[in-house]
C-alpha cells in the first residue's frame, strides 16, 4: 500500500515521465548519466527517480529539469515530456486503457484536479468555464514552494496532451493567460481541442 504524501511531496510519475522522454531522445545510458548527479544530491538512486510509486519532494523534480533541458539541448524538453505523458510507454498500457474508459476529453479536464494527484500536494488545480471544446484551467502553487518556468512547461504539456488518449490527432491548443514563474498570481490556461 502506498504511503500518504506529505506537503510538498509528489509521486515519481513526473520524474519517470521526464526520464522516459529523455530515454526516447538520447537513450537510457545517456539519460542516466545526466540524472545521476541529481539523484545523488538528494540521497536517491536512479531507480528511485524511475519508480512511479516513489514519494519525493517537488524540489527533486525541479532539480531534474535543468540537466534534462541541457542534456537534450532543447529548451522545450520539459513541455515535450509533459506531452509524452499521454504516450503508452510513459503511462503504461493498463492505465492508458483506464483513462479511455473514464470518458471524453471534457470529462478529464473537468476532473483534472482529481485525476492529476501529482499536483495535490504542491498546489490547487481547478477547472472553470468548461464547454464541449474548451476548458479554462488554473493552478496555484503553495506559497512556500518554488515555481519555475520548467515546472510551468510540464503542466502546460500535460494539459495539451489530455485529448490524445481519446483519439485526437494533435494536442490541445493551450493558451497561456497567467504564469506564476513570471510573477502572475497563478498559472492560467485556456485549453481548446
Amino acid at each position: 500500500m502506498r504511503s500518504p504524501l506529505t506537503h510538498g511531496q509528489v509521486r515519481g510519475t513526473i520524474s519517470k515521465t521526464v526520464l522516459a522522454y529523455a530515454d526516447s531522445c538520447i537513450g537510457v545510458g545517456r539519460t542516466n548519466i545526466i540524472a545521476e548527479p541529481v539523484a545523488h544530491r538528494h540521497g536517491l538512486t536512479i531507480e528511485h527517480l524511475r519508480d512511479a510509486d516513489m514519494a519525493m519532494t517537488y524540489l527533486v523534480v525541479e532539480d531534474l529539469y535543468g540537466p534534462i533541458i541541457k542534456g537534450l539541448g532543447d529548451d522545450d524538453a520539459i513541455y515535450k515530456a509533459g506531452l509524452f505523458s499521454s504516450n503508452m510507454q510513459a503511462i503504461g498500457v493498463f492505465l492508458f486503457g483506464v483513462v479511455r474508459l473514464l470518458g471524453g476529453t471534457r470529462f478529464v479536464y473537468q476532473k483534472t484536479a482529481e485525476l492529476a494527484p501529482r499536483f495535490a500536494n504542491t498546489g490547487v488545480m481547478t477547472c472553470n468555464d468548461l464547454t464541449d471544446r474548451s476548458a479554462h484551467v488554473s493552478f496555484k502553487m503553495h506559497a512556500d514552494l518554488r515555481c519555475t518556468l520548467a515546472g510551468f512547461d510540464y503542466r502546460r504539456g500535460l494539459l495539451a496532451s489530455t485529448p490524445l488518449p481519446f483519439g485526437a490527432k494533435r494536442p490541445a491548443d493551450v493558451i497561456v493567460l497567467g504564469c506564476q514563474a513570471q510573477g502572475d498570481e497563478q498559472d492560467m490556461f485556456r485549453c481548446e481541442w
